[in-house]
């Protein structure tokens, strides 16, 4: 494993690639180990690690456009442009939309799980702050607010899903920037369209999470299928049951 432009890449270059993106808070590694290990004997495994989402990061959060950007050139500088399939999760999976809709990157899946696709304008800086904090109590084993866990589909689960995914080092700098990353981005006058087969995936007890399937419809020119995982919050599955999204990669491969 080596690393380039926070660029983690796992396996043989020439077999067929499929790229993964965390979200906030969390670190590649904690969140994709176990997919990556199944898939690195037969393709490639890329993965970025974002800026102050881990020990061997560089640069800034500053926009989805920015970071998608910076991903892309990471990839293009290793000589890659085409992935077979594309999964990110919550924050990642809006930088994942952008660097699709960018079309620098030759992508034949695109798989979507939990994120974020309209502003939250003037709210933004509010919810940032919020949940910033809260993800840092969440981190020293302190249960979110109870209006958070309703947002994202938890229980008193929060704490055993989502903290053993997340960079145990993580600041709160890091978090507001990467909050306010997520929620300040905005498809709905974006003239870019789709041209991949996507998948829209969540678990069934997140809030907001299916409010988005018309938009990205809207914006598809190809098939778009919609998985939504029963009884389970936002990246549960991926932190409880990860085979399930190894699955639907799988499909595309």
């Amino acid at each position: 494993m080596r690393a380039n432009y926070n660029l983690n890449i796992v396996g043989n270059t020439d077999m067929k690639k499929v790229l993964l993106i965390h979200g906030v808070g969390f670190n590649y590694k904690n969140c994709f180990n176990e997919i990556i290990n199944k898939l690195k004997k037969n393709y490639c495994v890329l993965s970025p690690e974002l800026p102050g989402h881990g020990s061997k990061t560089i640069g800034i959060l500053n926009s989805v456009e920015d970071v998608a950007k910076d991903i892309e050139e990471s990839l293009l500088s290793e000589g890659i442009n085409h992935i077979a399939c594309v999964y990110g999760i919550s924050l990642g999976a809006s930088i994942a939309v952008q660097i699709a809709f960018n079309g620098k990157i030759k992508i034949d899946k695109l798989i979507i799980d939990g994120g974020q696709y309209e502003s939250m304008g003037e709210m933004i800086e509010q919810f940032s702050s919020v949940m910033s904090e809260q993800f840092i109590n969440l981190k020293n084993g302190i249960h979110l607010i109870e209006a958070v866990r309703e947002g994202m589909g938890y229980g008193d689960n929060d704490i055993t899903v989502l903290t053993p995914m997340m960079y145990s080092k993580i600041e709160k700098t890091t978090l507001y920037e990467a909050f306010k990353m997520a929620y300040s981005y905005d498809i709905k006058n974006k003239k870019e369209r789709f041209t991949m087969p996507i998948c829209i995936m969540f678990g069934s007890r997140e809030t907001y999470a299916s409010k988005y399937i018309e938009l990205i419809k809207s914006k598809s020119l190809d098939s778009v299928e919609i998985l939504s995982f029963a009884n389970v919050g936002h990246a549960e599955i991926l932190g409880t049951n990860p085979d399930l999204i190894l699955n639907e990669i799988e499909k595309s491969l």
